[in-house]
């Protein structure tokens, strides 16, 4: 059946495409790295990246996004660096924005309270802020609807970690119970609590007097994803729970939590209808939607492709004993933390097509004029153009340990390493505009 969703959806979007537009975005890399160095918020969307590229883009028609595959909606220009924007700065400024999404950096995103408490399934995974509902708030949850639409069309897909309840309105998906158990137990135990003693009263082990002495400590006033308290009813802070008001106080918990998120997310899917044909939406469940904006990682299917989607050049062979060792270490020593910056590292971007027709171009491992000693040489990479100069290192733990060096400190996308224009000195935020949401 995923063969004709998948049809029926490429048809959609080849038929609703738009002729590229020339589009430039000039970007201050330098001022958005600022926001986390000084552990600022920003609220305004003008320093990070995101508000850079939101601030330039967002009164420019939407059809600019209704890109085809592997096609550039903008080109990105890092002012006072030495790139030219032959893919790599593009890819690398998309990563950066789902750096800052999923960060303190912008007061779009927050860790799901699993991930705050280091229990449950979902550790990694990030949902709305809450509090975040203004009417500027929504244009830029807009903003990245229409930047989901964009890595729908266009096939880069974007380095983000969000759970079901997340997807699921977007698809028109129902959120269950199990949608937000999944990104918040401790809430979800409280709820099984009450049950427990509700089931009591009801086979007479109970007293309802004790249960409303037990059940005191509740009030209509619960914590939300952001550890907030939001009242359920009104003075709901001043109401405890009683056997008389259990039915409400567990359908008006229930549905604060099922839909916490609407107004954020009904902004985000907005936002993608100005994109993509939303209506072919509801064709996907939302595991295909999540496959489809953010892909699936480093798994080891996703390095059987990469390997298959991969070329030599220079005198290097596939069968040559430092390639046999380059995968040996890609597989057998990279966790998929590591995998991932390796790709950063190599092209700039942290997920890889889904398949073998969504590759602008194959990965190339080509010789580098190391030398008579190659272990004492590092790899180079060409980001632009998806590429490593690979030496002929004579061990896995001499490549492992050059290679992760390379990826940790090698990851400028600086050209020569000097200036090629200066930041611009004009009006920019001042700090006590920039309120800190770093913990």
């Amino acid at each position: 059946f995923w063969y004709q969703k998948k049809q029926m959806w490429n048809k959609a979007l080849t038929s609703s495409q738009k002729p590229k537009k020339s589009v430039n975005v000039s970007l201050d890399f330098i001022g958005a790295k600022e926001v986390f160095s000084k552990r600022k918020t920003d609220h305004k969307a003008r320093r990070t990246l995101f508000g850079q590229c939101f601030q330039q883009l967002k009164n420019v028609d939407p059809d600019m996004f209704k890109v085809g595959v592997n096609v550039r909606a903008f080109r990105a220009n890092y002012v006072g660096m030495g790139s030219i924007d032959a893919g790599g700065p593009y890819r690398d400024a998309l990563e950066n924005m789902c750096k800052e999404l999923q960060s303190p950096a912008l007061p779009l995103f927050m860790k799901c309270p699993n991930g705050r408490l280091e229990m449950g399934e979902n550790r990694n995974t990030f949902v709305p802020r809450p509090s975040s509902t203004s009417a500027f708030h929504l244009t830029l949850y807009k903003f990245v609807g229409k930047l989901f639409g964009l890595a729908m069309r266009s096939k880069s897909l974007l380095s983000l970690d969000l759970p079901s309840i997340v997807w699921k309105p977007l698809v028109s998906d129902v959120v269950l119970d199990t949608d937000v158990q999944a990104i918040d137990r401790v809430s979800w135990k409280a709820s099984e609590a009450i049950k427990e003693h509700e089931e009591k009263v009801e086979n007479k082990s109970m007293e309802i007097s004790i249960f409303d002495s037990t059940m005191r400590q509740f009030k209509f006033e619960v914590p939300g994803s952001d550890g907030k308290l939001k009242e359920l009813i009104p003075n709901g802070k001043t109401v405890s729970l009683q056997w008389s008001n259990r039915k409400l106080y567990m359908e008006k918990l229930r549905e604060f939590r099922l839909h916490e998120f609407d107004l954020h997310l009904q902004a985000v899917r907005s936002g993608l209808a100005q994109v993509v044909p939303i209506t072919f939406l509801s064709l996907f469940t939302w595991r295909e939607l999540e496959a489809q904006v953010a892909g699936y990682g480093m798994t080891d299917k996703q390095i059987d492709l990469l390997e298959k989607m991969t070329s030599y050049e220079g005198g290097v062979k596939k069968d040559d004993p430092h390639i046999k060792l380059f995968w040996r270490m890609i597989r057998e020593r990279f966790n998929n933390e590591q995998r991932v910056r390796f790709l950063v590292f190599v092209w700039g971007r942290s997920r890889l097509p889904l398949t073998e027709d969504d590759f602008e171009k194959k990965f190339t491992i080509s010789a580098h004029h190391s030398g008579a000693n190659p272990d004492a040489f590092f790899p180079i990479a060409h980001t632009c153009f998806f590429s490593v100069e690979l030496p002929k290192y004579s061990t896995l733990d001499i490549m492992t340990q050059k290679v992760l060096w390379a990826m940790n400190n090698c990851s400028s996308i600086d050209a020569d390493g000097g200036p090629m224009g200066q930041r611009p000195v004009g009006p920019t935020d001042s700090d006590d505009e920039l309120e800190t949401l770093f913990e």
